[in-house]
């Protein structure tokens, strides 16, 4: 089988400080007929130093005169001699894969009936799979799509790449390489070849588009180039008659539309010209139907990209499942009672201090199989067989342990008045449903590295509505009983892990795990896992020990109380723990780039999407508590004994949210010595404080102690990263904090104040109050995006 001619070209010019790292990566690629080619644009800065250390394997022509960067893409073309298909690599640019030509090249020979009229190596990591529409499936992660497909995706989701192409040179001698002058024509050059066929694309990305300063990018909302890019693709969809049904070219044009209809919303509201807003409502001519559609466009412009998309989908999923959960919460009450309740406390204390036991294996296996997933099918299935096994190994363990000393937990440890025989049995209920409940998270992250975060999300949320639906019906049809809620709890879970096992199979067939289980491979992944596990030890000493000690000091009923207040805590974890699952990609890319412009636009836009989110919901549940507890709990008493502790549950989990970000950032650094430290420190004085707190102010003390341990280490971290990233102090805090907390404050305090004076009742008062929340958000969102320099 004979191999094509490849020829990469380097265009560059005044990119000296880079060119460097884009050179050895070009050295690094294994196929054996690539011709390159440096064409050195007339470069003003230390280029030709740089040229005559790295010349080794590379042919170089250093430009009499400016050309520019279409005119340098054109000529560097017609430099291709012989060569059958080309590349180009800016010069601020570089791979990451040294073996990705080889690949794609040796999946197009072997498959010449394809029409195979266009190559992108990087597809699937900017759009994701579920918006493909497969002809093929190839090896390595590659897929056959039309060209047409490939065209209207690049177009609606920015998915072009221009160092990840390969263009097809017999086609580009037809129809001209570049021949648009405008910032887009390396995309419509790909676009035009690859109309009149198939285009191969890849899931893995082979390199890095550094974003920098000096970017000409960046110019692409000017009024000059929106012009010019403007009539390029005019232009290109007139050519597409000769090959696209007009349905399909209008298919193309609405969809081109739209994403510019997007740029100039954006454009508007980002630079505060309001004119150019009022322009564009008049160009609707006042059709309230258009304009009522352009503002929804202004809102959801963004949900095209792939981590705020699933930032969206994950909260909207998580979200509906804990208001079912909260919505069941005084059904369940009515039922058994607050003492019987504890027993769920109890249960969800266990599950979450098992979880220290996992060795970080939920969030490698993510890891793991994101970066395998477009290898070998058999790694994949060892990665996958090997941790499965581990994690089930730990969880009957786990569970034998808890057996053997069943005995000795209720008589040392649960000792309110209960009847022994009952507690015992609810006791081993508890850990068999603790057991079922175990692999759930691992398997969820199993989904979430094969990119079925989607459908993980919304098959978790069907199942949980069952549950939490399900058990409210059984207690009308049977007697309502603590072992009856376990026992549906253990046959939903049980349900849960065959649908989750169902959807991984969808994706890597594997039956038998002993089968692929390595003991090999389990060893590599001990020292990784060891430096995870380290910072959730100290974690689970003051965040979770805790639970374990108010089993023990408070009262079994008081215990209840705090098991209800547990809810809230476990509704902001799930938020952030959404929102951080969906950035961290993005978060390690931009750390590995290392600009350090980039890293500081991106950390303040992510820490101002945790912050004008959850600062007005705190402060709203704050000024509201009372009315939102008893319509919660539906009984006035305990919402009246649960509202001085409700405060600082609040707070408390304002504070962890806020330290999300900055934790993250820091595990994506790779710097774990100050959450050690943090952590640690927090280890030492946790149970003295717990200690003290709870024989003082008994429960409230308990949701003191949550505030304390969550407020101390905020600072720090916030301090340490604005320091990293040199970030003024102040202006953080001012406008991710202050702002929405006094915008928060002014709102709800005035409704408050309106309510009481004309004296509503609770439900009027709480609903007049959610229309008030979406007031503030609304108006922070606006001085948000309308912002130049705080846009999210």
């Amino acid at each position: 089988m004979s191999m094509p001619k490849v020829y990469l070209q380097i265009p560059h010019y005044n990119n000296a400080q880079f060119l460097v790292e884009c050179l050895d990566s070009v050295k690094q690629l294994e196929y054996e007929d690539l011709h390159v080619l440096l064409i050195n644009d007339f470069s003003k800065d230390s280029t030709m130093d740089i040229i005559r250390d790295n010349l080794r394997g590379l042919s170089v022509q250093n430009n009499e005169s400016r050309l520019g960067r279409v005119k340098n893409y054109q000529y560097a073309y017609s430099q291709h001699g012989i060569a059958d298909w080309l590349i180009n690599l800016d010069s601020d640019d570089y791979y990451t894969d040294k073996d990705w030509i080889n690949v794609a090249m040796q999946i197009l020979a072997a498959n010449e009936k394809d029409n195979i009229c266009h190559i992108q190596s990087n597809f699937l990591s900017r759009i994701g799979k579920q918006h493909l529409l497969k002809l093929k499936s190839y090896r390595d992660g590659y897929y056959l799509i039309s060209g047409f497909d490939y065209v209207k995706l690049c177009i609606k989701h920015y998915g072009f790449s221009h160092l990840s192409s390969i263009f097809k040179i017999e086609l580009l001698e037809k129809l001209g390489a570049y021949s648009d002058d405008c910032l887009h024509t390396d995309f419509l050059t790909a676009a035009r070849a690859a109309i009149q066929g198939n285009v191969l694309i890849g899931s893995k990305e082979i390199g890095v588009w550094r974003k920098h300063d000096g970017n000409q990018s960046d110019q692409r909302y000017s009024s000059a180039e929106f012009v010019k890019n403007q009539v390029a693709y005019y232009r290109f969809f007139e050519w597409c008659e000769d090959f696209l049904s007009y349905k399909s070219i209008q298919k193309l044009i609405r969809t081109f539309e739209n994403r510019e209809l997007d740029r100039k919303l954006i454009t508007s509201m980002q630079s505060r010209d309001f004119n150019s807003l009022y322009y564009l409502i008049r160009e609707e001519g006042f059709n309230l139907f258009k304009i009522i559609r352009l503002f929804l466009r202004l809102l959801f412009i963004n949900s095209r990209y792939r981590d705020r998309s699933d930032i969206g989908h994950g909260i909207f999923t998580r979200a509906l499942s804990l208001i079912s959960t909260l919505f069941t919460l005084p059904f369940l009450l009515s039922y058994i009672g607050v003492v019987d309740y504890s027993w769920i406390g109890i249960f969800t204390t266990i599950v979450s201090a098992m979880y220290l036991f996992d060795f970080g294996l939920t969030s490698l296996i993510t890891k793991e199989i994101s970066q395998e997933v477009s290898g070998s099918k058999e790694r994949l299935k060892t990665v996958i067989a090997s941790q499965e096994i581990v994690y089930w190994s730990i969880g009957i363990g786990m569970f034998l342990i808890l057996y053997s000393i069943s005995d000795w937990i209720m008589t040392h440890w649960f000792y309110d008045n209960l009847n022994a025989l009952n507690s015992n049995s609810t006791f081993i209920l508890v850990i068999l449903a603790i057991l079922v409940q175990w692999p759930h998270s691992f398997y969820t992250g199993a989904l979430f590295g094969l990119d079925r975060q989607m459908i993980s999300n919304y098959s978790q949320l069907i199942i949980t509505l069952v549950k939490n639906v399900g058990v409210l019906i059984l207690f009308q049809i049977l007697p309502p009983s603590i072992e009856l809620f376990f026992y549906w709890h253990i046959a939903i879970s049980f349900i849960t892990i065959l649908v989750q096992k169902i959807l991984i199979y969808q994706k890597i067939q594997y039956g038998n795990s002993l089968a692929y289980f390595s003991w090999k491979y389990v060893f590599q992944l001990r020292e990784l896992a060891f430096g995870i596990s380290l910072i959730g030890i100290f974690g689970f000493i003051y965040s979770d020990v805790n639970n374990f000690l108010l089993m023990r000091w408070l009262s079994k009923g008081d215990f209840g109380y705090y098991a209800i207040l547990f809810n809230i805590i476990t509704a902001y974890i799930m938020y952030c723990a959404t929102v951080k699952s969906a950035l961290f990609p993005s978060i390690t890319k931009t750390i590995k780039l290392k600009v350090l412009t980039t890293i500081q636009s991106q950390y303040t836009s992510h820490f101002a999407i945790i912050g004008y989110t959850l600062v007005p919901l705190s402060v709203y549940l704050l000024v509201f508590r009372r009315a939102f507890l008893e319509l919660w709990l539906q009984d006035t008493y305990i919402a009246a004994y649960l509202t001085p502790s409700f405060v600082w549950i609040i707070l408390g989990s304002l504070a962890n949210a806020l330290m999300i970000i900055p934790w993250t950032y820091l595990i994506a650094q790779a710097k774990t010595k100050l959450l050690i430290i943090l952590t640690g420190f927090m280890a030492l004085v946790s149970i003295p404080l717990l200690y003290f707190l709870v024989r003082t102010y008994v429960i409230e003390g308990a949701a003191i102690y949550w505030f304390c341990v969550n407020l101390l280490p905020l600072p720090f971290l916030i301090y340490r990263l604005n320091t990293a990233f040199k970030i003024q102090q102040w202006n953080l805090w001012r406008n991710i904090i202050l702002i929405p907390l006094t915008a928060s404050l002014l709102i709800f305090y005035t409704a408050k104040l309106g309510f009481e004076a004309i004296q509503l009742p609770v439900v009027w008062e709480f609903s007049l109050a959610t229309f008030a929340l979406f007031l503030c958000y609304g108006i922070l969102f606006l001085y948000r995006f309308t912002s130049p320099s705080h846009k999210f």
